[in-house]
């Protein structure tokens, strides 16, 4: 009986611990995807690999074979993709060869105007910014990796990508369908709720201070409140159903259950009532979500044009929910 316990409490310690992992190791990969996203847009710009050509070398590289011109979409004047639903939510651009706007007697495909969401493809964050909140995040990240003033660490980490938001929504350059806002900015929170909780405290192997419950309450509240937004988005978003709707065995019902199931857990994140229980079964939905949802390359980038580094920094940020849950179920 001595020994099955002390099994448990070392694997529930080697959970913590890996919980911590992800959630100290994600700013890194934050940081990654979003130094490579700036990368995609720039060399958008030039014609680069977000032309046909090049895109179409992505599809191969990552095994999604080619793209259907229905699935295509219109195609813009030097053969690059149109911003369609992802990345401003406007459709796709009146304005093509051919149509009653184009020069008259001009050849075809000149004299078409640029696709409305070209100054999309800039950094949400200005460039000499965007660096500094880099590297604070990178900073914040390794002290908290080393378990060097891991509290205060994870404090900053949560204010950094605090305001790193604010900055983003505000510069005006983040003009994201609606759809998509609610994806990227539900996870944000989350992770910053996730690290408030290790803030908090909480996941420390070797505790030598008590825990903060207030953090570690307003952390719960964040998870709550990304919980509620993806009720939201299973509700009231096609993309978001759909994406679920092609792995889900048993259709619409399975769907509307799965609603349910995220709001129970939103109310017991938000009222700190059985949070280690409700951690403990969202720790079970998260990695499927991950590797079929949100692992589902070819709709989200090839159908819905969510770009593709921005798709891989919302799946980090997932891993990095997953870790905060994770210490969460462990040592709640």
């Amino acid at each position: 009986m001595a020994a099955a316990r002390g099994w448990r409490r070392r694997a529930l310690r080697l959970l913590t611990a890996g919980g911590g992992v992800l959630l100290t190791r994600f700013p890194f990969w934050h940081c990654f995807s979003g130094l490579l996203l700036c990368a995609e847009r720039a060399d958008l710009r030039r014609g680069g690999f977000g032309s046909r050509g090049g895109f179409r070398v992505w599809r191969r590289f990552w095994g999604l074979g080619e793209v259907t011109e229905q699935q295509r979409g219109p195609v813009g004047p030097r053969g690059a993709l149109w911003d369609t639903e992802g990345l401003c939510g406007a459709g796709p651009g009146p304005h093509l060869p051919g149509s009653p706007l184009e020069a008259p007697g001009a050849p075809a495909g000149r004299g078409v105007p640029e696709p409305p969401c070209r100054p999309r493809r800039k950094p949400d964050i200005p460039v000499p910014y965007l660096y500094v909140d880099m590297g604070a995040a990178v900073l914040c990240a390794s002290f908290m990796s080393f378990g060097v003033k891991r509290r205060w660490f994870a404090l900053g980490a949560a204010l950094q990508l605090a305001l790193a938001t604010y900055a983003s929504h505000v510069g005006g350059h983040a003009h994201y369908g609606d759809w998509l806002k609610v994806r990227m900015y539900s996870r944000t929170v989350a992770v910053i709720g996730g690290f408030l909780i290790l803030a908090s405290g909480a996941g420390e192997l070797y505790r030598q201070r008590p825990r903060s419950r207030s953090l570690q309450a307003t952390g719960q509240v964040l998870l709550g409140i990304y919980l509620i937004c993806q009720a939201y988005s299973l509700q009231h978003s096609p993309e978001d159903r759909l994406a679920y709707l092609d792995h889900l065995l048993g259709g619409e019902v399975a769907l509307q259950l799965l609603f349910l199931l995220y709001g129970l857990l939103a109310l017991a994140f938000l009222s700190g009532c059985y949070v280690r229980a409700a951690a403990q079964v969202l720790a079970v939905l998260l990695p499927p979500a991950i590797l079929l949802v949100d692992g589902n390359l070819g709709y989200w980038h090839a159908l819905r044009r969510v770009e593709f580094w921005n798709q891989m920094k919302l799946i980090g940020q997932n891993v990095g929910i997953f870790g905060a849950v994770v210490i969460l179920a462990t040592d709640g």
